[in-house]
């Protein structure tokens, strides 16, 4: 735009110093600056600018010099691009003749600006009558063009006679002899039509023909040679149909010896396995232990050792152990294919011998049918018979989509158990929700009777609420016990009954797991229940919220070392703590407490800044206390009044847990926490460790740790440099998982215990 500006400025200062001038000059101007400087074309870059010019030299003949004249741009542009000087067209006529000059001129000026480009020359002879002067200018032209000739790509030499043809007289054997001693290597197209002049003898009429075969090909061999590749052509497609044809043959033979091949390697690996193989070096003892170790770990592997080779087959067969852990699974694929898992279990049974078995019915419908209950009644007839052998005994069920439509009742199954001898048994489990609801007598039967009073080595048992009910073991023999309530049923054991059990002086437990609504308190008052003494409880895990109302005043547990809440409310019972003056008395219930842990629990009283002040009297003595979940302070606001600042107070006296080493907590699931609360942390356990003159231990996951390194890192350093950190070994989601993998709590897992002991 300043360009323009300018060139307008300069004309306005032009019209006003000639006094107007004429009109018509200033017009022209106008325009010419017009299409000189405004041309939205000139906008265009300069590589499709040049392919536009490049494409139209190739339609219209001399279209270059037409382009060049357009405007400067366009001529700098053309002047710059060596495609459009590469196609040079000179026609000689009359008035070539004339100005000769400028025709040379002009094919001079093209092989400068066509550059290294390869060249396409035409000299076409177009005459009225024939001059005297015309042979020389060719040969001059000539002469010019085979400076050239390494560029060379197309060259034509064509005269069109006069009319009458009689003036011919030129010899044009000069320009052959010329041609003959050019070298042009890139030369792919030659066109050479010359009339025959009169006075050629009869010697030398073959002389330009054998140029052309020796240098060129002309038309007519080009033609032979079309024939010639034809040919051959259609003799190489003959020659690969009969290849072709081989190849069929061949890809038969090689499919063949494939095949051959391969049953070849089997036998070679059969006989290999079954003879020469390592593994088959090993001592039966060794093998059968390899094998006993992968069956307890994964189901069903027997099986599949049993299905490698004879060898294994016959030592899986000569092993009961390996057919001692049978596990049935009652699904929709079960019902279908009853026949099929029955005579499975008939063979496992048969298979194992005279093996203690672990067997374990695993009831996973995703439709509820009435086939399911006599079908697991049939598969337990079979099961009672070998009940001398019973070492774990295990049923379970997970509901269906549609819990209600569980419309059968445990007691039939229970009653088959009813005087049956079970002397080894170990392990019994029975979790067998229904939506059956009954009332049961509560002159509750004696569990012996169910298993013809023989069950002197019950040490574990795992049942429902409804089945405990049903049929209550004797605590003589179990070490531990885990109840659970399903969400189908709508029964509760009486606590009054269960404190009876738990006061037995026979009562062996050391374990006890109690789930979420297993008891019911509704109509048991303090003052007409007698305190139970759980003489060798040491570990209590405890979801149900009576029990932990009535925990304090209904049991005494001396042994008890490891108790663990989770999803408790401690508002409803604070009562019960206040009615000691101090709320210390309540310490002696456990005096030998000394781990705490609280997943999930809220504490909520009227007691302010305290929520926590009566369970820290109560369990004053621990030295291990363990946070997860949700626990929380529920009346306060933020995030600073977490149950974890005040474990420190500013003296002895009023500090909570006064014996405690060591805290574990998730702050990642507690809510969001801010550096003043890292910075409150920190002042908190160095505060203990000032007043109790030992270092307090804050023990947290990795991901609680990199957090807290990354909000507050000077806190961070300080916790650390100080000895107050140590890393949980165990993340927060495996904790809610399964609550009891960070705890010491020495009962192995469910699926250990399916393993050989």
């Amino acid at each position: 735009m300043n360009a323009q500006n300018a060139v307008i400025e300069d004309s306005r200062k032009g019209q006003k110093n000639q006094g107007g001038g004429n009109n018509a000059a200033d017009n022209g101007e106008h325009n010419w600056i017009r299409n000189e400087e405004l041309s939205l074309i000139l906008g265009l870059p300069a590589e499709v600018t040049r392919f536009i010019l490049v494409y139209a030299s190739r339609a219209e003949p001399q279209a270059e010099l037409k382009l060049s004249s357009v405007c400067r741009s366009w001529r700098f542009l053309a002047f710059a691009t060596p495609e459009l000087w590469s196609r040079i067209s000179i026609v000689f006529s009359d008035v070539t003749q004339i100005a000769e000059m400028f025709y040379r001129r002009r094919f001079l000026d093209y092989l400068e600006r066509s550059g290294v480009r390869p060249l396409d020359i035409r000299f076409e002879i177009r005459t009225l009558r024939w001059s005297n002067r015309l042979a020389p200018m060719i040969a001059d032209f000539l002469k010019i063009a085979t400076t050239h000739s390494l560029r060379w790509r197309k060259l034509s030499l064509q005269a069109i006679p006069p009319r009458p043809p009689l003036g011919l007289h030129w010899d044009d054997a000069s320009l052959i002899t010329m041609l003959r001693r050019v070298s042009a290597p890139n030369l792919k197209f030659l066109e050479v039509v010359l009339p025959r002049p009169y006075h050629l003898d009869d010697d030398d009429a073959d002389f330009q023909p054998s140029f052309l075969r020796q240098t060129f090909a002309t038309k007519m061999s080009a033609q032979e040679r079309l024939d010639n590749l034809l040919e051959k052509q259609k003799d190489q497609e003959d020659e690969r149909e009969i290849l072709l044809k081989e190849l069929e043959e061949l890809k038969l033979t090689i499919a063949r010896l494939d095949e051959s091949i391969a049953a070849t390697k089997q036998e070679y690996t059969r006989i290999y396995n079954e003879e020469l193989s390592p593994v088959h070096s090993l001592p039966a003892e060794i093998t059968h232990i390899i094998f006993s170790n992968a069956s307890s770990v994964r189901s069903g592997v027997e099986i599949k050792l049993s299905q490698v080779c004879r060898t294994w087959r016959s030592l899986a067969l000569a092993s009961p152990d390996l057919w001692s852990r049978i596990i049935i699974t009652f699904s929709d694929a079960t019902q279908m294919g009853e026949e099929s898992h029955y005579r499975r279990f008939l063979a496992y049974l048969a298979r194992s011998q005279d093996w203690p078995l672990n067997i374990r019915f695993d009831i996973h419908p995703l439709q509820w049918s009435k086939k399911l209950a006599p079908m697991l009644m049939r598969f337990l007839n079979v099961a009672v018979s070998h009940s001398l052998r019973w070492r774990r005994l295990s049923m379970e069920m997970i509901p269906p989509r549609s819990p209600f439509a569980v419309d059968w009742d445990q007691r039939n199954l229970l009653q088959i158990l009813e005087g049956v001898l079970a002397p080894n048994l170990e392990f019994f489990e029975a979790v067998l929700p229904s939506s059956f609801h009954f009332f049961p007598d509560r002159n509750l039967k004696n569990f012996r009777t169910f298993f013809g009073g023989t069950i002197w080595r019950l040490r574990l048992v795992r049942m429902d609420s409804i089945t405990f009910m049903q049929s209550t073991p004797p605590l003589s023999n179990i070490t531990t016990l885990q109840l659970e309530n399903c969400v189908m049923n709508s029964g509760q054991i009486d606590f009054g009954k269960f404190l009876d059990l738990l006061d037995s002086t026979s009562s062996s437990l050391v374990n006890l797991v109690i789930g979420s609504g297993v008891f019911d308190t509704m109509y048991v008052k303090p003052v007409s229940v007698h305190r139970a003494s759980a003489a060798k409880l040491k570990r209590l895990f405890c979801a149900d919220q009576s029990v932990a109302e009535n925990l304090w005043l209904m049991v005494d547990a001396p042994s008890l070392e490891l108790l663990i809440f989770r999803g408790v409310w401690f508002d409803p019972f604070v009562e019960f703590f206040e009615t000691s003056s101090d709320g210390r008395s309540y310490a002696n219930v456990l005096p030998s407490l000394k781990t705490l842990g609280l997943i999930d629990c809220v504490f909520d009283s009227p007691l302010g800044d305290n929520p926590a002040l009566p369970l820290a009297h109560a369990t004053e003595g621990i030295i291990y206390l363990h946070i997860y979940g949700g626990t929380i302070a529920a009346s306060t606001e933020r995030s600073e009044r977490f149950l974890v600042p005040k474990l420190g107070q500013n003296n002895l006296a009023t500090m909570f847990w006064p014996n405690l080493q060591r805290f574990a907590c998730s702050l990642s699931e507690v809510g969001e926490v801010t550096a003043e609360d890292y910075q409150a942390f920190l002042h908190q356990v160095q505060l203990r460790t000032k007043i109790l003159k030992a270092p307090t231990i804050l023990q947290l996951c990795r991901g609680d740790a990199d957090q807290w390194a990354m909000i507050h890192p000077e806190s961070w350093d300080a916790l650390v440099s100080e000895g107050h950190f140590e890393e949980l070994a165990v993340e927060p989601r495996k904790i809610r998982n399964n609550p009891l993998c960070c705890f010491p709590w020495p009962v192995p897992s469910y699926r250990e215990l399916w393993k050989d002991p």
